[in-house]
């Protein structure tokens, strides 16, 4: 199973069966946003905001008492989206040594010039 190991599953009581919209004579274990965020490997508020803003890259969520958790049973059959790069996004500018001292050479020219 998918879980992390610093963290144990927690098992939801019936009452908060009920309150999922659940069956409470089946007990069911959920993972919290930490334990998805640890599955992941991101932060948990990138899983808050997946939640909102992109249901589709996290299982089914259930809110209970204020907090969001997840089915484990889901949870296993889940893959973590890939990472996306931010390499191609803004690409480095390779410069040498020698042009950055010509052109700061060369500020200084135009500075001193028009003062």
């Amino acid at each position: 199973m998918l879980t992390p190991k610093r963290r144990k599953l927690k098992t939801l009581s019936p009452l908060e069966c009920i309150e999922a919209g659940l069956d409470p004579s089946t007990p069911v274990q959920v993972l919290d946003v930490v334990d998805m965020a640890a599955l992941a490997g991101v932060s948990k508020w990138t899983i808050y905001h997946w939640r909102d803003e992109a249901p589709d890259r996290l299982p089914p969520s259930m809110k209970i008492g204020g907090r969001v958790y997840f089915a484990a049973v889901q949870v296993t059959r889940w893959r973590p989206p890939p990472r996306e790069s931010r390499r191609g996004k803004w690409p480095r500018q390779r410069v040498s040594v020698k042009d950055l001292a010509a052109s700061a050479i060369e500020r200084a020219k135009r500075n001193s010039i028009h003062k």
